[in-house]
């Protein structure tokens, strides 16, 4: 869509998001469309864990997001932990939890 190339029309409609309204899935999407033009995703993701607590994606995003974008590391390593709990034998968690505990 064209408003995904103007950025101040983006910025307009992803302040109006509601996550209320929106899967798991489509919370991370347009975390993901926020975070590739440069906008703070991690507000979205933590509305979206508290409607989705034991959604996996959602945990796990929120700690990528807060790690990459506010070397957040306390909050990273939560949502991983998060992430965990759901799935304690993903991969991809146990190294990016092992890799946030290592930087903090």
């Amino acid at each position: 869509p064209a408003v995904w190339n103007d950025m101040l029309r983006f910025r307009d409609l992803a302040a109006r998001v509601e996550a209320t309204r929106m899967t798991p899935d489509a919370a991370v999407g347009v975390a993901r469309l926020l975070a590739d033009r440069g906008l703070d995703a991690a507000p979205l993701l933590r509305h979206a864990m508290t409607l989705h607590p034991r959604d996996f994606l959602v945990a796990f995003s929120l700690g990528q997001t807060l790690f990459r974008n506010r070397g957040n590391a306390p909050g990273a390593v939560a949502a991983y932990r998060a992430a965990r709990a759901l799935r304690p034998d993903n991969f991809a968690v146990l190294i990016n939890l092992g890799y946030v505990l290592e930087a903090a």
